[in-house]
């Protein structure tokens, strides 16, 4: 007899009263844990089996006041529990947990009073209370939860519910359970999805985390894959062994693609990099809830789930290898494959390449290479048709040696929107079980849908490269058409730099006499001399001019150095990743390029204010300043004035380039962000300096925007995130900065 037998022998069969005795029957420890929890809690004994043989011992010991049983337990199900249950002790009040969809087979159940009261996962505290007193009250056909099965078929009876089933619907909001070590970061995102209106649970160790899923079962979950020992990763994986569909949201204080793809391949929905805004986190948890109620009915299945993650995947942007590698990775586990292959074909279309494998040694990897048409992958590219291949591997040729075993291969097309871009081959070694037509079409759908995702990046690639190139032409062609002025602002101070140093030399050849002089020589110093050399100079003269030549030739080169600085920092090419810079220093720039244009046209207003610095791709931005300033000056004939004005609004800041020149009409400035549109003569300019500028600003998530009339003159306001992403926190949102208020 166990140890809890003999603890329910020497308790006897006790009589009702405020508490009650419940047995407890759930294979999963944590989720008996968690209901004891709340029972025990309460006062009530609880008793806990972790399958229905060692409770069915333990009653022929003691009678409960109430068995509480889960649905899906290995070797029997709860139903067949809780009928043995009724044909040996009918009094005993039966409820039975489930986590899954009620199928016909539970609600028939409830119908016929097997179960007594039904409680459907995600429970709650308050949930698992309403089913004690249901059970007390001796109540029948009761359903707790809220599945929409139970609203279409109108099954069962839930006219002892319905009240319950209205608060709970009162009760329940959607839960997010945070996983998040760090104190700082975890209050903030806490606050951000309480005033969204979710309930929010939140821990900082996986064990805990494991138990609050099991007992609350929230709706999202949001886990720091910097965990302590990188347990991020485990907890996602191990979240998602227990749900298949429970979104889950990766985040990090880094955004770095292989934390992306670490994340994605670990079952994690998304990534989001912190810091990020309200809107941004509340958007995404709104995707994840829809994607939640994709999995249910028939939208559990697995291939479903495998579609989501490869388009997942390419959604968050990785990089080609790792989508191939997730492809063969998602297909094997699909079918059970012992291995395969993704071939695709090389520039020249005429050969196929191995860019995936999974089970090949690796001399067969870098030496497999195949012509279309040949072999099974070469004919499946050049029919674009799926092959199925009996008695060897896959359908291609490996020669290792080795004796091959029967087999059966697939090869399937990777179909792109025009053309055959690839092969994806998979091989069972052992068995001639053929791969079923499900598994054909999966295959053929994930194929294309990673197909498409390679010519849309190369697609994407081609135009990035080719606005590059006209973004690089129109800087040179800019710079070019300010040459002349460029190099009258270098020669200016170049001139009197040159004009100083003949005066300073002047001023030399007049003190070396009196130097030699002094110097003691055979005879001593000659102060007689040096006396008569001094008064053929005007020393006083001299040392007064002396610094200010030294301070104005220092001045001439360091303006000099400046504008070598600017040109060198508009020219240059930006890296990948963002600077955090000053807005003002990146204007200043521009200015320093166009100013000899400027200062012969207009007056030059600043009026800046205390704007924070911004993350930014600094060469691409200063082209931006730099053809909006270069356009002030073309519209303005002369005695103008330009107004650089700047400041913070909504978590923006913002930069406004004023002139008041010619201007423009509705229907020109309706147009002068589009390419090649421009009204200026036949030679100057190429129409794409505003598009130009329009993209730039959109790739740094901000807007540009103008306000214009027709002789009065033009303002153009361009807005960029503080952060340099567009999850901007805006009800943070920062009082106008302007000096206009």
């Amino acid at each position: 007899m166990n140890k809890q037998a003999r603890n329910l022998e020497e308790t006897g069969n006790r009589p009702h009263g405020a508490k009650m005795t419940i047995f407890l029957v759930d294979d999963e420890p944590l989720v008996r844990k968690a209901l004891s929890r709340v029972l025990k809690g309460d006062g009530h004994e609880v008793f806990e089996f972790k399958d229905p043989e060692e409770a069915m011992q333990a009653l022929d010991t003691c009678r409960p006041d109430c068995i509480i049983s889960d649905y899906y337990m290995p070797g029997t199900n709860g139903l067949t529990f809780l009928e043995t249950v009724r044909s040996r002790y009918p009094g005993i009040p039966r409820v039975m947990l489930t986590g899954g969809l009620l199928d016909q087979q539970v609600l028939d159940a409830l119908q016929e009073e097997l179960i007594h009261v039904l409680l459907q996962k995600p429970w709650h505290v308050s949930s698992i209370r309403k089913v004690i007193e249901h059970a007390w009250a001796g109540d029948k056909k009761v359903f707790i939860g809220k599945d929409p099965v139970i609203q279409s078929t109108g099954k069962p009876d839930l006219s002892h519910s319905s009240k319950l089933a209205g608060i709970a619907a009162q009760e329940i909001r959607s839960t997010v359970l945070m996983v998040i070590e760090d104190g700082e970061v975890r209050s903030r995102i806490e606050a951000q999805l309480t005033q969204l209106g979710y309930r929010v649970l939140s821990c900082t160790e996986p064990g805990e985390a494991s138990e609050l899923m099991r007992a609350e079962e929230p709706q999202v979950i949001l886990v720091d894959v910097f965990l302590s020992d990188c347990e991020g990763f485990s907890l996602i994986e191990s979240v998602r062994e227990l749900s298949t569909y429970v979104p889950i949201v990766a985040t990090a204080v880094e955004n770095r693609n292989d934390l992306v793809v670490d994340a994605l391949r670990s079952g994690a929905t998304c990534f989001l990099a912190w810091p990020f805004g309200s809107d941004t986190l509340g958007s995404t948890i709104q995707r994840c809830l829809r994607m939640e109620n994709l999995f249910l009915g028939e939208s559990r299945r697995s291939d479903l789930s495998a579609l989501l993650q490869i388009q997942h995947a390419i959604s968050s942007g990785i990089p080609e290898h790792q989508m191939l590698d997730l492809l063969l990775q998602e297909m094997i586990r699909q079918t059970s494959a012992d291995r395969g292959t993704i071939m695709l074909l090389e520039k020249d279309e005429r050969n196929l390449r191995i860019a995936a494998s999974y089970g090949l040694s690796s001399d067969v990897v870098r030496q497999e290479r195949i012509p279309v048409g040949d072999q099974v992958s070469g004919w499946v590219v050049m029919h674009n048709q799926p092959r199925m291949v009996f008695g060897n591997a896959g359908g291609n040729s490996r020669r290792d040696g080795k004796e091959k075993n029967a087999s059966v291969g697939l090869c399937l097309p990777m179909r792109g929107r025009d053309k055959v871009l690839g092969a994806l081959c998979l091989t069972r070694i052992e068995g001639t079980a053929p791969f079923t037509r499900d598994s054909i079409d999966l295959g053929i759908l994930l194929g294309s849908e990673v197909a498409q995702a390679i010519e849309r990046n190369a697609d994407e690639a081609k135009q990035l490269n080719l606005e590059r190139n006209l973004a690089r032409h129109d800087k040179l062609l800019t710079i070019g058409e300010l040459a002349s002025g460029i190099a009258h602002e270098i020669n200016n101070p170049l001139g009197y730099v040159n004009s100083n140093v003949d005066t300073l030399k002047n001023y030399l050849d007049g003190i070396i006499p009196v130097l030699e002089k002094l110097v003691p020589g055979n005879g001593g110093p000659d102060f007689d001399g040096a006396l008569a050399a001094m008064q053929a100079i005007n020393l006083d003269y001299i040392a007064a001019d002396l610094p200010e030549c030294i301070e104005e030739t220092r001045e001439g080169i360091g303006r000099v150095l400046t504008i070598i600085s600017d040109l060198k920092a508009l020219a240059r090419e930006d890296s990948v990743e963002m600077d955090t810079l000053d807005i003002h220093k990146v204007l200043e720039g521009a200015v320093n390029i166009v100013w000899n244009q400027i200062k012969h046209k207009a007056q030059l207003v600043r009026e800046y204010t205390d704007a924070p610095a911004i993350a930014c791709y600094p060469s691409q931005l200063g082209q931006v300043f730099l053809n909006l300033l270069h356009n002030a000056v073309q519209a303005i004939e002369s005695n103008g004035r330009i107004v650089l004005r700047t400041g913070k609004r909504n978590g923006f800041v913002f930069v406004e380039v004023e002139d008041n020149g010619s201007g423009m009409d509705k229907e020109v400035a309706r147009q002068v962000f589009e390419p090649f549109y421009t009204t200026k003569p036949r030679g100057i300019g190429t129409g794409m300096g505003l598009n130009i500028a329009r993209k730039i600003i959109e790739r740094h998530h901000g807007r540009i925007s103008l306000q214009s009339e027709k002789g009065k003159g033009t303002t153009f306001r361009v807005e960029l995130p503080k952060d340099g992403n567009n999850g901007v926190n805006k009800e943070n949102g920062d009082e106008d900065s302007s000096p206009r208020g």
